[in-house]
């Protein structure tokens, strides 16, 4: 969306330009360099090690702070939520009537948000270190910046558990914990800098597709009638539904964007991704960009009814649409 551009730009603008991102901020062929690219490999392998550590630190502790980069947590009065609820209040409503079990499964996941923790900026705005549970360069940055030298000697995945997990009964806090706190805090060498530049540009690639489709679905050819949801902290993104086609028949479809038609296979098939997503849909479409079309793959609940090339110079076939079929 573009205000998710002008808010990248912005920040990019007051990054240091020489920035480099997660490991490649440490010179080549240095034992820091390669170093941090096992701790990544590692951190891939085990990734509930940093979710936890990141979740416990903005519960426990980032959610103390009232003022500058803080974690909040959910309030439907806060103008950062009120937008984000709306949009879930509505989806809510089209779905009680036309798909019931999709509509109680936004209900669980909205009980879910409303006990977590988002990461603020001093304004009020949502901050990209809130991606950093799930982004093992930006970790694998951190992890290599702040365990001493010393450390990097003993086994690796000893030290990352113990790290992430151990308690230093002098501060009551993990080395981790530590860590973050310097890196929010104080900044040492632009390490806050560096991270923030590494969440930024790791992130987003699939943004432009979806703006895209968007921008297809909307067009004069088309006209049709679009919800889309994904950005920054988007509950219905986050539920799994980037954005919702009305269909000839009135019908409400939500919509998944991928970058590549593999990624909507692989989704299709993560027995995992379907317990969360798919089997509490009806009608639902994954969409991935080839070339000049869209690949549009169409669901009954997690049941593929077809794959679909879309010429994306020509008006969406309807007929895609299970309610339409002809």
């Amino acid at each position: 969306m573009e205000l998710v551009r002008v808010m990248k730009s912005l920040l990019y603008e007051n990054l240091n330009p020489v920035f480099s991102v997660g490991c490649n901020n440490f010179p080549k062929n240095t034992e820091d360099f390669k170093w941090c690219l096992a701790a990544e490999q590692f951190m891939k392998s085990k990734p509930k090690l940093a979710k936890d550590a990141v979740d416990k630190y903005k519960k426990e502790y980032l959610s103390q702070y009232g003022s500058g980069i803080r974690a909040v947590k959910y309030d439907k009065e806060m103008d950062f939520f009120k937008e984000r609820r709306n949009d879930v209040i509505k989806a809510m409503e089209i779905f009680k009537v036309h798909c019931p079990k999709l509509y109680n499964y936004i209900y669980r996941r909205m009980v879910e948000f409303s006990n977590g923790y988002v990461i603020l900026d001093e304004n009020n705005n949502y901050h990209p270190l809130n991606r950093l549970n799930t982004n093992y360069s930006a970790l694998a940055y951190i992890a290599t910046f702040f365990i001493p030298q010393i450390k990097k000697t003993i086994d690796i995945e000893q030290v990352l558990k113990d790290y992430f997990t151990e308690i230093d009964n002098s501060r009551g806090t993990t080395e981790f914990e530590s860590s973050l706190d310097k890196l929010i805090f104080e900044n040492p060498e632009n390490s806050r800098d560096k991270t923030t530049y590494t969440l930024e540009k790791t992130w987003g690639s699939g943004q432009d597709v979806e703006d895209e489709f968007d921008r297809f679905l909307k067009d004069e050819k088309n006209n049709l009638e679009v919800y889309h949801y994904s950005g920054l902290y988007s509950f219905m993104d986050m539920i799994g539904i980037d954005m919702m086609i009305k269909s000839p028949t009135q019908i409400w479809v939500p919509v998944q964007v991928k970058k590549s038609q593999n990624d909507c296979v692989k989704s299709a098939n993560d027995r995992s991704y379907k317990l969360q997503y798919r089997e509490n849909m009806c009608e639902n479409w994954c969409v991935s960009s080839e070339n000049n079309n869209w690949v549009i793959n169409t669901f009954n609940g997690s049941e593929n009814f077809g794959t679909f090339l879309q010429p994306k110079n020509k008006p969406l076939d309807l007929n895609f649409f299970l309610s339409n079929r002809v």
